[in-house]
C-alpha cells in the first residue's frame, strides 16, 4: 500500500489580490471588498448609517470563481463582475500620474434598498497584491 506523506506546516503558495473601495461621511459609510485567492474570490459590501443612538448596518457577501475578478500584473487596472446579490461591473484604473478611478454599474441589492451603487467619484480605492 502506497502511503502519502505531507510536510507538517506546508501550505500551497498563493498570492491574494485585493480591490477595495470605500467612502465615509459624517453619519454613514460604504465599503466594498474583493479578495481573490487561488480559484475563488470573496466579494463583500457593507453599509453603515447612524440613526441617533442606533446604527443600521447592511452587508452582502458571495464567493465566486476567480474569473469574475481580473487585474493586470502592474496593478493599474482591474475589473470585477460579482454574481448576485451584486449587479453590473466595477472598473479600477490607475494612471501614471497617480490618479485613480473606480467606475461602472456595480451595485448590490440589500433588503429595502435594491441596486445600491458601489462605484463613483466619492469612493477612495486601492488595488494590491500579497500581504
Amino acid at each position: 500500500m502506497k502511503r502519502l506523506s505531507r510536510q507538517v506546516g506546508h501550505w500551497p503558495e498563493f498570492t491574494p489580490t485585493i480591490l477595495a473601495a470605500f467612502w465615509r461621511q459624517v453619519v454613514s459609510s460604504t465599503d466594498f471588498f474583493s479578495f481573490q485567492i487561488a480559484e475563488k474570490t470573496l466579494y463583500l459590501a457593507v453599509t453603515e448609517e447612524s440613526k441617533g443612538s442606533m446604527a443600521e448596518v447592511r452587508f452582502a457577501a458571495v464567493i465566486a470563481p476567480s474569473k469574475t475578478f481580473v487585474s493586470d500584473d502592474a496593478l493599474t487596472s482591474a475589473k470585477v463582475r460579482p454574481p448576485m446579490p451584486f449587479h453590473g461591473t466595477g472598473s479600477y484604473a490607475a494612471a501614471p500620474d497617480g490618479t485613480k478611478s473606480w467606475t461602472g454599474s456595480l451595485s448590490v441589492s440589500f433588503p429595502g434598498t435594491p441596486r445600491f451603487p458601489l462605484t463613483g467619484t466619492q469612493f477612495e480605492d486601492m488595488l494590491a497584491t500579497g500581504f
